[in-house]
């Protein structure tokens, strides 16, 4: 069984809304920032810089899957609390932990295209919330339905922030990402 326990910060932030309370005498083991120097390979974000020959993003998660979730919030991290809790329950839903997708924020890479994606993270599943076909180079796709584009499977949805106010847009994404339920 793989190991899911992660230390990682801002992945338990995805997941632990409430604060957490220490009692005394007791160590913070798993929250503590680790100072020591990660392997890049076994890291759970890499790099925040672009330059020309080499492509690297800030991204959460270990991409185990080669699932892909782009997020778009120029504000936060990944979205507004509500667009979190919205973002968490989906993937409580379908079962996978950080250990299986790529979490990344686009709004930091908005002159990144598919390919590129693709050719850093090797995504079989690709979710854009907030990030439309335009920005990807891709062709026209329609909200909440499959496409396919070389060898990943691509679902647009709105942005998160936006998304948990319609509950006819939720319900189309939702029974979007069943599909994924039933091939498993």
């Amino acid at each position: 069984m793989v190991n899911q326990l992660t230390s990682n910060e801002e992945v338990l932030r995805l997941f632990f809304s409430e604060p957490i309370f220490l009692t005394p005498g007791e160590a913070p083991t798993l929250l503590q920032k680790d100072t020591t120097q990660e392997d890049p390979a076994e890291a759970n974000s890499s790099a925040t810089e672009l330059t020309s020959s080499e492509l690297t993003f800030n991204y959460l998660g270990q991409n185990r899957n080669h699932i892909l979730i782009l997020v778009n919030d120029s504000q936060e991290q990944v979205s507004n609390e509500p667009g979190r809790l919205l973002l968490r329950n989906m993937l409580k839903a379908l079962k996978w932990t950080a250990d299986d997708f790529a979490l990344l924020n686009y709004a930091s890479y908005q002159q990144v295209q598919y390919a590129q994606l693709y050719g850093f993270f090797h995504c079989r599943t690709l979710l854009a919330f907030g990030v439309g076909h335009e920005e990807l180079g891709l062709e026209n796709q329609v909200f909440y339905e499959w496409g396919k584009v070389n060898q990943s499977q691509i679902l647009y949805a709105e942005n998160l922030s936006a998304l948990h106010l319609k509950e006819d847009a939720k319900k189309r994404l939702w029974n979007s990402l069943k599909q994924l339920l039933d091939v498993k």
